[in-house]
């Protein structure tokens, strides 16, 4: 009976290899090896060259660590980890808790994170040592400071566990040398969480892998409550009474758009007091929306997902809907979609990675649609851009002219708040910390935000592939607020730290600067340098 015969039948068991047993392991070979329990190790035959580890084998022989050593195909010692596993994550408890110790160690690893309210975790495995990072509130952990530290084969102990029994992944082995991504099973995961995407790749010296957190968010937030000037709000409402249209959401991972389309589909569904079918899109699914008929791609690996993505957004035309949720336009396919959607009648929103309302549309030309097509102000009917800052603790934020007296701040850039028309006696910036914040002195994120409602003339200036021309007009003529007069107001209110907001949209006089489109040396003088000293 085969080695892999004898562990699947039970009768030999892998044992986790750690420095307790077997001494000196390089990390170069940890990933290429397996301990069972009578004392033979399994080598993948991708180290039956390595002159290093041939020798580290034959002490452990001669010292009586090791009994005996087999070499089998890399695959056929993947699959035993990938099997050996899976049987341990099979094996749950009633309350349906993990069942082995690697298991417990990820999903103590996502409470923690969850406590604090991360949006992803990051998990480097570099040379000798692994490291664990949280994204809190838009910010990583440095990387002088970690979660967590453990040796670099605990690292891929832990990524190959998350990756092998705790995803939906059902033929694929978890490879040190191609990028993957999954999903987590939903049955393993906290209440708090709906779900969580995963993705790993190699990187120089080491692996890398990136949980991104899927909170069981609250999709009937308000757009005040998410941070939008009322006058936004009344665009926005505009936009939801059309019956049909595109209306477009740019930013940057991250930014807050899907919450915010979410928070506008559970609004449309009111408004018409439940009697509409909104039909989604997603991949994934971040938010149960009440009253939406979800529809969530599956599919492992890229190119299946990308292939799902598509004839999902195909059967939507044949699914009566009144209003459409596409999560994202990735390509010329999915914004023809959106546009037969709208050209049809049906209300259409969507996302776009675009880092202000005047670069949406061009990113959609950049797909390779027609800026004839694009150019009808009745087909898109609303751009919004916005960004998330962090909101300042009400408990132990400081005023900033008492942190200029304890110089804290440069006086000089009390100087060019007020340049920018902000009265420094109503600013505040970020505090000590307190109980309240956990110390941070920053609690929650806000939206900065840009809500155009374009024109038959804003359609020309893009037609024309000027964007200088589609700015004056939104925020001149038009007179939207800009996504800097929008942070200037939460400034002025002490809702946000100044140089939080720059960190997020740079010089808080930039559009004041550029105004002229002319950018001078004594502009940038009277724009002063910058907050902290």
């Amino acid at each position: 009976m085969s080695i892999e015969d004898k562990i699947a039948a039970g009768e030999v068991q892998l044992v986790q290899l750690n420095d307790n047993l077997i001494e000196d392991i390089p990390d170069s070979c940890k990933a290429f090896i397996a301990l069972t329990n009578d004392g033979t190790l399994l080598v993948s035959d991708q180290k039956t060259r390595d002159i290093e580890f041939l020798s580290l084998r034959t002490r452990w022989i001669s010292n009586g660590v090791i009994k005996k050593s087999i070499t089998i195909e890399d695959s056929t010692l993947n699959k035993i980890l990938s099997d050996t596993t899976t049987v341990l994550s099979s094996n749950r408890t009633k309350d349906n808790q993990p069942a082995n110790d690697m298991q417990k160690q990820a999903l103590a690893i996502i409470d923690e994170a969850i406590a604090v309210n991360a949006s992803d975790i990051h998990i480097e495995k570099k040379n000798e040592q692994t490291r664990i990072y949280f994204r809190v509130n838009g910010d990583l952990d440095p990387e002088s400071k970690p979660r967590y530290r453990n040796s670099a084969e605990f690292g891929i102990e832990l990524m190959r566990c998350i990756y092998q029994a705790m995803t939906d992944i059902s033929n694929e082995q978890f490879s040190l040398e191609t990028p993957q991504d999954a999903s987590f099973r939903r049955d393993i995961l906290p209440d708090s969480l709906f779900g969580a995407r995963i993705a790993h790749a190699p990187i120089f010296g080491g692996h890398y892998m990136v949980l991104r957190m899927l909170y069981r968010g609250n999709s009937t937030a308000t757009f005040e409550e998410l941070g939008f000037d009322k006058s936004q709000i009344k665009a926005l409402d505009y936009m939801m009474r059309n019956p049909y249209g595109i209306i477009l959401f740019g930013g940057i991972t991250g930014s807050g758009k899907t919450t915010s389309i979410a928070c506008a589909l559970a609004e449309v569904i009111e408004i018409n007091d439940g009697a509409i079918n909104v039909l989604t899109t997603e991949d994934p699914v971040e938010f149960i929306i009440q009253g939406a008929r979800q529809m969530a791609v599956t599919g492992e690996g890229h190119e299946e997902r990308d292939k799902a993505y598509k004839s999902y957004l195909k059967a939507m035309m044949r699914m009566d809907p009144d209003v459409a949720m596409i999560s994202e336009l990735r390509d010329s396919a999915s914004v023809m979609q959106a546009i037969q959607l709208a050209l049809t009648g049906h209300q259409v929103w969507t996302t776009v990675h675009a880092i202000d309302t005047t670069i949406i549309l061009p990113r959609l030309t950049m797909m390779g649609v027609s800026t004839d097509i694009l150019a009808d102000n009745h087909l898109i009917t609303g751009l919004i851009s916005q960004s998330l800052v962090k909101k300042l603790c009400p408990h132990c934020k400081q005023p900033i002219e008492e942190a200029a007296r304890e110089g804290k701040v440069d006086r000089d850039y009390l100087y060019e708040l007020n340049h920018a028309g902000i009265e420094t006696d109503k600013v505040f910036i970020r505090g000590n910390g307190c109980h309240e914040c956990g110390n941070l002195g920053h609690y929650g994120r806000t939206v900065l935000a840009e809500v155009v409602i374009p024109d038959a003339t804003y359609m020309n200036h893009f037609r024309n592939g000027d964007r200088v021309g589609m700015r004056h007009h939104a925020f001149d003529t038009q007179r939207w607020m800009s996504r800097h007069q929008h942070a200037r107001a939460k400034i002025g209110r002490g809702e946000v730290d100044p140089r939080d907001v720059e960190k997020t949209i740079g010089p808080i006089t930039r559009d004041m600067i550029e105004a002229d489109n002319v950018i001078s040396i004594d502009e940038l003088r009277n724009a002063g340098h910058g907050g902290a000293r």
